[in-house]
């Protein structure tokens, strides 16, 4: 999603479609998510983008040595990104340091 600039670091989030999780009574309703229609940034089905769970920090040569394992399916709108971003913001696991060197990076690939 972004590369910190001082440590070349990767922030990478992964989606979910496991949609019942999040639903109310079950176990990660409480979690920092939001939903991503299907065809949103060409995702196939609806799904779920979870902070909580999914946030990860690499360093940029893992991310270059994995990249052949990551099939991006597309790129969200400004809107989603400004959602994406408003989820990172709130959240309390995510350093400052971080949460800023998102928000200035200017594009996000999914």
């Amino acid at each position: 999603m972004g590369y910190q600039s001082i440590e070349a670091m990767v922030f990478q989030i992964t989606t979910t479609t496991k949609l019942y999780y999040y639903q109310q009574g079950n176990k990660r309703v409480n979690h920092n998510f939001f939903r991503l229609t299907a065809n949103t940034g060409g995702l196939e089905q609806d799904s779920i983008i979870d902070l909580t769970l999914y946030f990860e920090k690499r360093t940029a040569k893992d991310f270059t040595d994995y990249q052949s394992d990551i099939n991006k399916q597309g790129t969200l709108k400004q809107d989603q990104i400004n959602t994406l971003v408003s989820c990172i913001k709130k959240d309390k696991k995510i350093s400052q340091i971080i949460k800023k060197d998102i928000y200035l990076f200017k594009g996000c690939q999914v």
